[in-house]
């Protein structure tokens, strides 16, 4: 998979890597996490990182990230879309984004960044066949199933109807992925 989505870099795409996802691609624009526990169990090795990072993690934190040269965005809701005319906002006090999970973030970040198409890569949620919830083990604490098929998938499913009627493209190329309001392209049928 990876280098299709490096023949999509090429071709110009902008990244958004969501927690640990920057280590698979290290060439994202952007790393987006939400929540101070990420960053504590990573930060010895976030210095490798050469994007912009956006957290929108705990305002406790705040001036630890600022004086890193994160761009800190405020969690206003749970589930939707912030919805910003023009695109992006004309100043960084609107820095607010949506979202349950970082994920979800990560799309409306997107949309902060001026995306027209949005392509979803690892959003299957579902566990693994080892009951995994994540694709890596550096999580030090359990991920709930019933959390992400009860909150989360809903919550970026329920994107699909806005994002539509904002004239964007999402796409999901997880072709086991339970989100379902997304249509599935595989990822070589983007770009050059």
């Amino acid at each position: 998979m990876l280098p299709d989505l490096y023949r999509l870099y090429d071709a110009g795409a902008t990244f958004i890597a969501v927690n640990d996802s920057f280590k698979l691609f290290p060439s994202s624009t952007v790393l987006h996490f939400g929540d101070d526990r990420w960053w504590e169990w990573n930060k010895a090795v976030l210095p490798d990182f050469k994007g912009k990072f956006v957290t929108t993690s705990a305002p406790g934190q705040i001036s630890t990230y600022a004086d890193a040269g994160y761009l800190y965005f405020e969690k206003w809701q749970e589930n939707g879309l912030v919805i910003y005319p023009p695109y992006p906002p004309p100043h960084e006090m609107h820095r607010r984004i949506a979202g349950n999970n970082s994920g979800h973030q990560a799309i409306n970040l997107s949309l902060f960044m001026g995306a027209e198409e949005i392509v979803l890569v690892g959003f299957d949620m579902i566990p693994a066949p080892d009951g995994k919830m994540q694709w890596h083990n550096n999580h030090q604490t359990a991920s709930d199933p019933m959390r992400y098929q009860e909150v989360m998938a809903p919550g970026i499913d329920g994107l699909a109807e806005p994002l539509y009627g904002l004239n964007k493209r999402i796409f999901n190329v997880s072709p086991t992925s339970t989100l379902k309001k997304f249509p599935f392209r595989k990822i070589s049928s983007f770009g050059v």
